[in-house]
């Protein structure tokens, strides 16, 4: 950012901000990198950078084992999964999805778990969790029963 959006002004500095964000009861708390107008007082917080904030309190929902409907929402979104794929996922339909994220009935345990561990790899950088549903649902089976694994540092 070269230009304050509110005032053109390009007087900018480096702050740090604090933020949060609201998932039913429940607030998370973060210091976050910024960028402050001088002129005008306007600040800045890269969206990536919020994503990750957002990425790390749905993993804290997942860690703290918060199965509420408003908690389990927030982690499917901050996935960027609409509730149809999760319940595909998820071998659910979309209204038991509905009905969690609506505290109509209590979130499935196994689905909790799933999601968190979905949260958990995207914040990796891996697809493990996701990779491993998918292939569940292909039922893909290996053409021979003879099955090569690589086993690191073994070699």
């Amino acid at each position: 950012m070269k230009r304050c959006a509110q005032c053109s002004s390009t007087k900018l500095a480096k702050v740090e901000e604090t933020e949060e964000v609201h998932v039913g009861k429940w607030t998370f708390t973060a210091t976050l990198p910024a960028t402050r107008c001088t002129s005008c007082g306007e600040t800045y917080i890269n969206g990536e950078v919020l994503c990750r904030f957002e990425g790390y309190a749905a993993r804290k929902l997942a860690e703290l084992g918060i199965r509420e409907g408003a908690a389990f929402r927030f982690m499917r979104k901050t996935l960027g999964m609409r509730a149809a794929d999760l319940a595909e996922l998820l071998s659910v339909t979309p209204e038991t999805v509905s009905r969690w994220e609506n505290d109509k009935n209590e979130v499935d345990l196994a689905a909790f778990t799933t999601l968190g561990s979905l949260i958990v790899d995207k914040l990796e950088g891996r697809t493990t969790t996701l990779d491993s549903l998918r292939a569940v649902h292909e039922r893909t089976k290996p053409k021979s029963r003879s099955i090569r694994v690589e086993v690191p540092g073994a070699a």
